[in-house]
């Protein structure tokens, strides 16, 4: 199995490092623009300004934009993708179990059973990392692993939380779960804002001297919320 995973590991470097190249040499070979031509567009809209100013601020558009890379930094990708792929690759060529949370990156992809029927919209698994890996790594180191090791062109990847569901026909199709963290994140500033308020009653000179009468605070400071019963608020 480790010779499998060296053997598989220096294959891939190799590919990553010649496609690397190709790249390179494919943004060398763009013409630029001649001065004339972009004093006649200066007039552009404001869409097309928000576009570029999207995917200037974009992290992943350093991964794509290999022409703006040295060598150097080209090595040092290439090594930490290496690097972590040495330390998942038993996780990248285990067998995923149906029904289980992985993290990744997946595809969309249309499939139509029926020409009488309108194409449905799937999404596919494109590669995983474990957890240990994902949080020992960069964001952004992860997101390049997983982009080159899924060995699929993709616009705009984003690294997801996703259900697996193995298909009839082995098919690993997802189902996207990242918009959880989003929901927790906004109850969890509720709960933060209703805690803080709490906290600062307890402070007041009346809930102090209640507590030394009763032995316990008003009611309705009395229970602070927390992760328990997070979603009901």
């Amino acid at each position: 199995m480790t010779s499998f995973a060296f053997d598989e590991s220096v294959s891939v470097s190799s590919s990553l490092s010649s496609s690397l190249i190709g790249m390179e040499e494919s943004f060398n070979e763009i013409e630029p623009i001649n001065d004339e031509s972009s004093d006649s567009n200066d007039n552009y809209n404001e869409s097309e300004f928000e576009s570029v100013s999207e995917d200037s601020m974009n992290p992943f558009a350093t991964i794509i934009n290999d022409s703006a890379l040295s060598e150097i930094s080209q090595e040092t990708i290439i090594d930490e993708i290496d690097e972590i792929h040495n330390m998942d690759y038993q996780h990248l060529y285990s067998e995923k179990q149906n029904g289980k949370y992985y993290i990744g990156l997946c595809n969309e992809t249309m499939q139509n059973h029926s020409l009488n029927m309108p194409p449905n919209s799937i999404y596919l698994m494109v590669n995983s990392v474990s957890p240990d890996t994902y949080f020992k790594w960069s964001h952004i180191s992860c997101l390049r692993y997983l982009y080159y090791y899924g060995m699929i062109p993709m616009h705009n990847p984003k690294v997801e939380i996703m259900q697996l569901h193995i298909l009839q026909d082995q098919t690993y199709s997802v189902i996207i779960k990242t918009f959880w963290l989003k929901i927790i994140q906004r109850k969890w500033k509720k709960i933060f804002k209703i805690r803080k308020n709490i906290l600062a009653s307890r402070y007041q000179r009346s809930s102090i001297y209640y507590r030394e009468v009763h032995g316990v605070w008003p009611e309705e400071i009395r229970n602070i919320p927390g992760l328990t019963g997070l979603l009901c608020y």
